[in-house]
């Protein structure tokens, strides 16, 4: 049935996609999912490689209703996840200027944010550069979903600069978030207003004092 479900991953249809990462989760056994996770982020293709934008955004919502799944009924092997994770760092490119689909960068990044306790400093350090370039960037034309990456990587920004506390990274994101861009600002309000714990670190109430002025 993985066959079947992969073929309407690749669907034309978002929703058609969506389905489909459900009905897997739905249809997998709990002992199996270290071993299908393993195999579809094993089934990602390497940069360059001529791969549908429909595959490929259907690959990565399987991997991340799997990987969401497990992680919430904690039945992933530790060993196996962080094989996954070390593989999933190797596909940075899904999310860097050599991806231009927003959709299929924005969904790299969301099952990245499951999993960054597992990642390496430097897989960390090397996003976070990725992400920062590309707010810093205009788009140059509108792409279906671009909206939706933009946001996604401010409130990322906005996260791990309150985890690292980096004074330095905290000056970049202020400068970002106080640009025209209204996807950016739009993100930076949201943020705020979900994340009411950034409000009690340091790192926090200087980026909303920035933001505030």
């Amino acid at each position: 049935f993985l066959h079947l479900l992969m073929q309407l991953a690749a669907n034309p249809i978002h929703s058609v996609r969506m389905m489909s990462a459900k009905a897997l989760v739905a249809l997998v056994p709990l002992t199996e999912y270290s071993k299908v996770l393993a195999s579809l982020v094993g089934d990602l293709p390497p940069c360059g490689t001529a791969t549908s934008h429909n595959t490929l955004h259907g690959q990565l919502l399987h991997i991340e209703a799997v990987l969401e799944a497990g992680l919430d009924a904690g039945c992933l092997i530790p060993q196996e996840l962080q094989d996954v994770v070390k593989s999933l760092e190797m596909k940075l490119w899904l999310v860097s200027p050599a991806q231009r689909c927003p959709l299929i960068q924005a969904a790299y990044l969301k099952i990245v944010s499951l999993v960054l306790s597992l990642c390496s400093e430097e897989f960390l350090c090397n996003l976070q550069l990725v992400l920062l370039a590309e707010l810093e960037t205009s788009p140059t034309r509108l792409m279906i979903g671009s909206g939706i990456f933009r946001r996604a990587t401010t409130h990322y920004l906005c996260a791990e600069a309150v985890r690292a506390g980096n004074i330095h990274q905290l000056e970049r994101i202020g400068r970002l978030l106080l640009c025209e861009d209204l996807d950016i600002r739009l993100a930076v309000l949201t943020w705020i207003m979900q994340d009411l714990s950034c409000k009690d670190q340091l790192a926090g109430c200087w980026i909303l004092k920035l933001l505030l002025v």
